[in-house]
């Protein structure tokens, strides 16, 4: 039986939020504002031993509120610009195009907005799992990387 290190996948979905809250898919929670808070999120990604970490593309474009997703685009910037000059443990990053994470559940890949019944609250409408949004949205990221990267080996 492998232990729970070994046992985490080869990638880690993240799901920032408009605020620069950010979610691991391994349950991990923070804010990130600055160089500092993205060296905490790292530490917590390099335990895992994974080399690739998955990130949502959001187009620009579309978000009329440009204030309201400051958070999100600092925070991004800020976990991209970390991958790029890691000399040491490089990590990848592997961008999924923008799709419905928020309202997939992980766990049955059930689509309905009514299972998003709080801002952090997933409750699926048909197979009853209750998680956090944010990490539920990682979990749905990653699992898209997942195929992605397989595609590509």
């Amino acid at each position: 039986m492998l232990n729970t290190l070994t046992a985490v996948r080869s990638v880690i979905g993240i799901d920032i939020g408009k605020i620069g809250n950010v979610a691991l898919s391994t349950g991990y929670q923070t804010i990130v504002q600055n160089e500092e808070d993205v060296h905490n999120l790292f530490r917590q990604i390099v335990q895992y031993g994974t080399t690739t970490i998955a990130l949502e593309l959001f187009p620009v474009e579309r978000n009329k509120n440009r204030k309201r997703i400051k958070g999100l685009h600092k925070a991004l910037d800020l976990i991209v610009k970390y991958c790029k000059t890691r000399t040491f443990a490089p990590i990848n990053v592997v961008y999924i195009d923008e799709f419905k994470s928020s309202i997939i559940c992980s766990n049955c890949k059930f689509v309905d907005r009514a299972s998003r019944i709080e801002p952090w609250l997933f409750n699926c409408t048909y197979c009853g799992n209750q998680i956090n949004a944010d990490v539920n949205a990682a979990l749905n990221i990653q699992h898209a990387a997942e195929k992605t990267v397989e595609w590509l080996r």
